[in-house]
């Protein structure tokens, strides 16, 4: 379960999320 996604960012392949130890990452390429 993602806590945080947000597409139409203009990257399309990506995406922000938040992981177990609440840090906020950048996925995709």
């Amino acid at each position: 379960q993602d806590l945080l996604k947000w597409n139409g960012w203009g990257y399309k392949d990506s995406e922000f999320r938040v992981n177990e130890n609440q840090i906020i990452e950048f996925t995709g390429s």
